[in-house]
């Protein structure tokens, strides 16, 4: 039975005393209000402290913000030696007299000197390209004593395995 039909089927009692009716609808109404303060005030009380914290996040933010520099998120990578050869990110040799040809697929140097790291079997990377070592006319090494302290390859030829990322 809804609402309606229950006013209707009491209509003479409500009109009877009309005063009793409103006070009871009045009490009844004010009494629900107090219980669901009651039950729910502390929630409300902590999703009201939430929303003022996360204002005060947001603008301890934006001033953030404002103050950094304005500036890429990634930092640069460290400059390199353009006439610096490297592998596994390490200098191992300086290039001399580089000479590219594209349409060949091909780099090559009249020598990498001070190339006591450099394994020549490993792929090696000069300016932004990743090369292979093909092959190598001479080595000319320097000993102090009994000691190894200096070496170049002469005449090196490379092939283009790509561009570094």
């Amino acid at each position: 039975m809804g609402l309606i039909d229950f006013l209707q089927a009491n209509w003479a009692a409500v009109m009877a005393a009309p005063w009793v009716f409103v006070t009871l609808v009045v009490l009844c109404s004010g009494g629900g209000w107090v219980i669901g303060r009651f039950m729910y005030g502390e929630r409300i009380s902590l999703l009201q402290d939430r929303i003022t914290r996360r204002d005060e996040t947001i603008v301890e933010l934006k001033s953030q913000l404002a103050l950094a520099p304005r500036s890429s998120a990634l930092p640069l990578p460290p400059k390199r030696d353009p006439d610096a050869v490297y592998q596994y990110g390490e200098i191992v040799g300086l290039a001399a007299n580089p000479k590219i040809r594209r349409n060949e697929g091909m780099l090559f140097f009249d020598a990498i000197e001070h190339a006591l790291d450099l394994n020549y079997h490993d792929p090696i990377e000069f300016q932004d390209w990743q090369l292979s070592i093909l092959h190598h006319i001479d080595v000319d090494e320097n000993y102090d004593g009994k000691r190894l302290i200096d070496r170049a390859y002469i005449g090196v030829n490379t092939r283009i395995l790509g561009k570094l990322a």
